[in-house]
């Protein structure tokens, strides 16, 4: 067999990366078209699995076929350090407990005056406060 000549048992991915390299990744421009990439991309996942199982990741024998080059992997999205929005209860937790801690200062004061008011608004018992009650009731009869 000569060194041009690669055996046919070879997966058809294989054989396109052995004979053209990283361009069988990558779409070309033939004759005004735009043609597709000779290995797609779900061949080329399989074959960079296989090279990371097998050991062989980051270098490649074109001889065999076996292996993957490194500088052959699409650069990786760029993710955001933000940290996730969360619910809108979860994100406001700290200021709602700062308010209700605020909102809680001299509260006993405030529960004692309003039950006193409460009392205060109450008519006083005794017989001119019952008859003016009866009298209210008949008229509305």
């Amino acid at each position: 067999m000569a060194t041009n000549q690669l055996p046919k048992h070879l997966p058809s991915a294989i054989r396109k990366l052995c004979q053209h390299g990283e361009a069988a990744l990558r779409p070309r421009f033939v004759n005004g078209r735009w043609r597709g990439a000779a290995v797609k991309a779900r061949a080329s996942a399989r074959v960079r699995k296989e090279a990371i199982l097998d050991g062989t990741y980051g270098t490649f024998d074109p001889t065999t076929g076996k292996g993957w080059d490194a500088s052959w992997d699409k650069p990786g999205k760029i993710s955001s350090i933000r940290a996730p929005k969360e619910s809108k209860r979860d994100r406001n937790r700290e200021d709602r407990a700062i308010k209700i801690e605020k909102l809680m200062e001299g509260m006993d004061e405030k529960i004692s005056e309003y039950r006193q008011s409460l009392l205060d608004k109450k008519p006083e018992p005794g017989i001119v406060t019952l008859y003016k009650s009866k009298m209210a009731g008949s008229k509305k009869k």
